[in-house]
């Protein structure tokens, strides 16, 4: 359902010359928690939300933003 390559924040990532741009490492940081908070709720969306602590539609927002199949 959701890509594997986003699991954790690889080596790769971390490896990489532009991960000193703290907004970058951010968005993938937060981008990887809602991919595990969808995992762990069986891609339910609002008990996703809960578990992050953010808003349902917070989420749908995030989820637009960083791309994450619906």
């Amino acid at each position: 359902m959701y890509e594997k390559e986003h699991e954790i924040v690889s080596e790769e990532f971390v490896a990489r010359k532009d991960t000193y741009n703290l907004k970058q490492v951010k968005m993938q940081i937060e981008k990887v928690t809602i991919i595990k908070a969808l995992r762990a709720t069986n891609g339910n969306k609002a008990s996703a939300a809960q578990l992050l602590g953010i808003e349902r539609t917070v989420l749908y927002d995030k989820l637009k933003k960083y791309d994450i199949g619906l």
